[in-house]
């Protein structure tokens, strides 16, 4: 024990006089609220514009606003998300979250796009989460610091740099808010259970320090449980663990051997739900550093220059490796980890700071193929939790100042955290619903095939066929290996009465991606609808419907939510007279969207052509009055 308590009288004389002043007693109170009005009202004046946002078509459609789990929500229908993966994701903590939002967010009539669930609820629950995580980075800084002001420049620097803008105003980014203001609480409460280790002189753990052990593992289990990414979390605690608070690895090891654990098993269940990527470097497996480097060299220059922010940027590994860039750009990245380790010697949480925003985004740096690099290798979203390294390095930098500086200092911090409030507040705007959202996109990336063909959608919802077949054909010339934008085409020459045409591009989308379930149904139903043409010989009628029905099947099993893909099954099954088959799939898609006016009439026909007349006639009144008919008279 001696030796121990040697140890440790060693490690404190090695710590920064920083890391061990204390605010004064008699101002503690006033000075802690003081610092949160200033957190939480920067937070929410540069992030405001949120709040009044629309749903957009960047997956808040398939997460949220049309996500039939969630319209209505029920106890079986979050009870779902705990069982079964959803969008190839195990996020259960999000999806409980989000419901619990549908059940306030429900409106007493649709909008104009068949929306039931009003988008502010879910907006300002994102900065609502964002605001707490902002706090809880500011707790795990002054714990290191131990000092107010740099803990709180540190924070803001979390809070409102622009790179935070796309978690926050995206509903969809709720699983990285979410995450990432569990990952600090856990980090937080790990830093002071270690910290309360390191200064005491026992050999089994206190009370205190076993309650915030228990309260930063139990809030590492529910961040993995928002999002998988969270795995990175028990190296970057076991970082400020070395690195700052200076314990023993073995220590350090037998306080994080359960978080590993538990990173593992999650590891485990993502590799098994979500579907494996097809790597995209050709087969050069050795290029795949030379991707990371440029990933970091990207990021780092987005740190500096937050500007020309979009939500894809034209860096798939396709792009990199067909120029020269990607050979030079790891030197950026590497220049600056010399730097960090020569000048690390003297200041340690310099090289805490730059490995964990590293070790945060590990994950989908480029080392390993993973599903979204097939659009770019990077993203603001992936920066969210990575960002407490950045802003670790400021508080300490700013808490070891000399005096003399302190007053240079402040008002330079507050011009810059102005600049970034104001930065971030532009970029909120754009987030205001999806036209304004994939405009933006294509100033900023003309390459964006995501951009071209949501807004084609946005055309054929407004009713351009011929403008949405033009922006089909534009994301199509820049990813021509998709097959979403084919599936758009199709629908917009099928408007222009061009089925020949829909058709083989129906096919193309199918061929490009097997999982195209719109493209599956849709292809589906119109060879049934072929089928039934006069003067066709019965087994080529035969052939074809059941060449529909595989179609149908197919995309039933891809996404069995899909309405329409059950719709068509249903509808092809009853033209071939097996209406006890049909009856499921009817009822199936008038469960997953009682709103829906075609599947509460399919369902109300079968039923009265199956004897049920009270039954069938029902749906069929339901029908009539979702379609603004008046009802048949009873």
């Amino acid at each position: 024990m001696g030796t121990r308590a040697a140890n440790r009288r060693q490690n404190k004389s090695a710590r920064p006089r920083t890391a061990s002043a204390a605010p004064g007693p008699g101002r503690t109170d006033r000075s802690r609220w003081a610092v949160w009005a200033v957190l939480i009202g920067a937070t929410v004046l540069a992030l405001w514009p949120v709040c009044a946002h629309n749903f957009t078509t960047w997956d808040d459609n398939f997460n949220v606003s049309q996500n039939p789990y969630l319209n209505p929500v029920t106890g079986s229908g979050v009870a779902h998300f705990w069982t079964t993966p959803h969008m190839a994701l195990y996020i259960p903590i999000t999806y409980t979250v989000w419901g619990a939002l549908a059940a306030v967010a429900r409106m007493d009539a649709p909008t104009a796009q068949g929306i039931w669930l009003n988008a502010s609820t879910f907006h300002t629950a994102n900065l609502i989460v964002h605001v707490i995580a902002v706090l809880f980075a500011y707790q795990l800084l002054l714990a290191l610091v131990r000092r107010r002001w740099p803990a709180c420049a540190g924070a803001l620097l979390f809070a409102l740099h622009p790179v935070q803008v796309e978690s926050v105003a995206w509903v969809a980014g709720m699983k990285d808010v979410l995450c990432g203001a569990l990952s600090l609480l856990a980090l937080w409460q790990y830093v002071r259970f270690a910290q309360l280790d390191a200064a005491c002189d026992q050999d089994a753990p206190s009370r205190r320090q076993w309650i915030h052990y228990g309260i930063a593992t139990l809030a590492f289990t529910l961040a993995l449980f928002a999002k998988p990414s969270a795995m990175t979390l028990p190296l970057v605690a076991a970082t400020i663990d070395w690195l700052l608070i200076r314990r023993s690895w073995r220590r350090i090891g037998a306080a994080l051997l359960p978080w590993l654990a538990l990173a593992a098993a999650c590891g485990v269940v993502a590799h098994a739900v979500q579907p494996v990527a097809a790597p995209l470097d050709g087969g050069r497996v050795w290029a795949r550093p030379f991707l990371a480097g440029a990933a970091l060299a990207f990021y780092l220059y987005k740190l500096v220059a937050p500007v020309w922010l979009a939500i894809q940027y034209h860096y798939s590994p396709q792009v990199l490796l067909a120029g020269r860039w990607i050979w030079f750009a790891w030197t950026i990245p590497a220049a600056v980890a010399v730097g960090v380790i020569v000048a690390g010697r003297r200041w340690r949480w310099l090289a805490a700071g730059a490995a964990i925003f590293v070790l945060a985004t590990l994950p989908v740096l480029g080392l390993v193929a993973f599903q979204f690099e097939r659009l770019s290798l990077t993203a603001d979203h992936y920066l969210y939790f990575a960002m407490i390294g950045p802003a670790m390095i400021l508080a300490f930098a700013l808490g070891a100042m000399p005096r003399q500086w302190v007053k240079a200092a402040v008002p330079v911090c507050a011009a810059v955290f102005v600049l970034l409030g104001v930065r971030s507040m532009l970029q909120a705007f754009t987030w205001q619903d999806s036209r304004t959202l994939f405009e933006h996109e294509l100033a900023v990336n003309p390459h964006s095939e995501t951009a071209s063909n949501n807004l084609a959608l946005l055309a054929l919802t407004d009713n351009h066929p011929q403008e949405a077949e033009s922006l089909a054909r534009q994301s199509i010339a820049a990813q021509p290996d998709q097959g979403e934008a084919y599936n758009t085409l199709a629908i917009a020459l099928l408007r222009q009465g061009r089925p020949d045409e829909a058709m083989v591009n129906y096919r193309k989308a199918i061929k490009n991606d097997p999982n195209q379930a719109a493209a599956l149904a849709s292809l589906g139903g119109m060879i049934a609808q072929s089928s039934q043409k006069k003067n066709l010989p019965a087994d080529e009628r035969a052939a074809l419907l059941s060449e529909a029905e595989q179609l149908c099947r197919r995309a039933v099993d891809v996404d069995p939510t899909f309405v329409n893909a059950r719709l068509n099954l249903a509808q092809i099954l009853t033209t071939e007279g097996r209406i006890p088959d049909a009856m499921p799939e009817a009822e199936a898609a008038v469960r997953m969207n009682p709103t829906n006016p075609n599947a509460q009439g399919f369902l109300g026909m079968l039923l009265v052509r199956s004897g049920r007349q009270a039954e069938g006639m029902d749906h069929l009144r339901e029908a009539q009055r979702l379609s603004g008919h008046a009802p048949p008279p009873r």
